[in-house]
Parts: structure tokens; C-alpha cells; sequence
């Protein structure tokens, strides 16, 4: 008698692709909200150039519309980034996550694998939101014939601050939603007791603890530069503050790596 043949068990990626079909079904009605606020917004800019056509035609000096793109857009995406993991781990908090034994992969690789997979779903809308936003930009400015231009030093890389932000705002959300079973408190409870912290501190007399605090933020590589787009920086050689690219990247790796460690750690403990 022939021994039964276990199946092997599926390569990674067909298991990527797996959770990235599930995940793109599970968001489908969330994607279905953003594409309809995204097209309502640019219907109501180029009504908007419409309305102002005539008017500068008739006074071309006169300041109008301008909707380009700037870093500090990215707080609203990455507000809307710390939300998604909400959606993507609905009802599997870590007592409800039993079918994961049945899984051809590890727990924490299915985990970790499930997570990639809502990001690349954050990634595809995030790239295609600022695609949408160049479009409509181009489209206001060849209808009322007012320049669309961005702000003075403006550079290449500034494009690489939303998704940049985007992407550490979702791991450390993942990394509450895989970890614990009230990820909407870790995610909006820390911030609001830091500031609260910060606002004590400063009430009774400790400026030197509200000054560290709000280094942690708005220092030189603070959540700020890596969540919120803050990243101009003193220029020495001007005297202004212009974009810094040191700034961004240093901000970035270090809060993308904190986010990426803390979401590893919990995706191996709490899988």
C-alpha cells in the first residue's frame, strides 16, 4: 500500500498573489468611496477654473486658483493609511485568527505576507490619487489659463514624500492591528496622551521635558518630516528654509525601520 502524498507546500509569491486578491476584495467598496470623492474633488476644481476663466482673462494679475502638489498633502493620506489596517484585519483580531494553522505558510509569514499585500493596495491607490492630481492640475490650468506653479524649490524627490509617509503611518498601524485587539486605541490613544504629556509638562513648569518631547516630532528627523511633509530645513548658505532631502531621507528610514521592526515583532509573537 502506496503512503498518501502530501502536497507541497505553494511557493511565496502564489500566496502573495493569494492575499493580494482577498485583500483587493475585501477593500473593494473603500476603493470604490475613494475614486468617487477623488473624481467629485477634480469635477469641482475644473468647475472651479470654469467659473474663473473670464475673470483672467479680463485681470491676468489678479491671484487665482492654484491646486498643485505639495509635501504637506501627504497628513491627510497618511491619516487615511493609519485606517486601512482597520479595515484590512477586521474581525481577526488575535483570538480570531485560528484558520491561520490551517495555512501552507507560517503564522507570522501569513501574517507578514497579509500585511504586504494592503500595501500594495495603499501604494496603487497612493500612486494613482497623485497621477489623478497631475491630471486635474494640467486640466486647471489649460482651462483658466492661470499657471499652476509649485512652490519655490521644489524638487523631484518631493514626490517620494507621500508615499514615504503613507507607508510608515500603515506599518505602525499594522503593527497595532496584528498586535493587539483595540488597534483603533494604541493608534489614536499614544498621540493624543503624548500631546497631552507635552501640554502638562509645559503647564507645570518643565519646558526643557516639552522641548524633548517636541524634538521627538518636529526635530530634524521627527515624525513630522516622516509623517506630516515637514521637511524644510534651515539652508546655512541662505538663510531660509528650503526642502531637505537629508532631512526626509533620515526621517523616513528611521521611522519606516521602527514601524518595520515593531510590526516583525509583533507578527512573530501574536500571529
Amino acid at each position: 500500500m502506496t503512503a498518501p502524498m502530501l502536497a507541497p507546500p505553494p511557493a511565496w509569491r502564489a500566496v502573495l498573489a493569494e492575499q493580494a486578491r482577498a485583500v483587493g476584495l475585501h477593500l473593494r467598496v473603500v476603493g470604490i468611496f475613494v475614486a468617487s470623492v477623488m473624481l467629485l474633488l477634480g469635477a469641482l476644481a475644473l468647475r472651479l477654473a470654469w467659473m474663473l476663466r473670464a475673470t483672467h482673462a479680463a485681470h491676468p494679475k489678479l491671484a487665482g486658483l492654484n491646486i498643485t502638489y505639495a509635501p504637506q498633502a501627504c497628513r491627510i493620506l497618511a491619516g487615511m493609511a493609519l485606517l486601512l489596517p482597520l479595515i484590512v484585519w477586521q474581525d481577526e483580531d488575535p483570538t480570531r485568527r485560528a484558520y491561520h494553522w490551517a495555512m501552507p505558510v507560517s503564522r507570522p509569514l501569513h501574517a507578514a505576507t497579509k500585511v504586504l499585500a494592503g500595501w500594495l493596495w495603499l501604494m496603487v491607490a497612493t500612486v494613482s490619487l497623485l497621477l489623478f492630481w497631475v491630471l486635474t492640475t494640467r486640466l486647471v490650468e489649460r482651462i483658466s489659463g492661470m499657471p499652476q506653479r509649485y512652490d519655490a524649490g521644489f524638487t523631484w524627490w518631493e514626490w517620494l514624500v507621500t508615499p514615504a509617509a503613507v507607508t510608515v503611518a500603515y506599518l505602525f498601524a499594522s503593527a497595532a492591528a496584528v498586535g493587539t485587539r483595540r488597534p483603533f486605541v494604541w493608534i489614536f490613544g499614544i498621540p493624543i496622551l503624548y500631546a497631552g504629556a507635552a501640554f502638562l509638562f509645559l503647564a507645570f513648569g518643565m519646558p526643557q521635558l516639552t522641548h524633548s518631547m517636541g524634538s521627538l516630532y518636529g526635530g530634524f528627523v521627527g515624525a513630522e518630516a516622516a509623517l506630516a511633509g515637514g521637511v524644510d530645513a534651515l539652508n546655512a548658505s541662505t538663510g531660509f528654509a528650503a526642502p531637505s532631502l537629508a532631512r526626509w531621507l533620515g526621517a523616513s528610514v528611521l521611522w519606516g525601520g521602527a514601524g518595520m521592526l515593531l510590526l516583525l515583532g509583533v507578527a512573530r509573537r501574536r500571529s
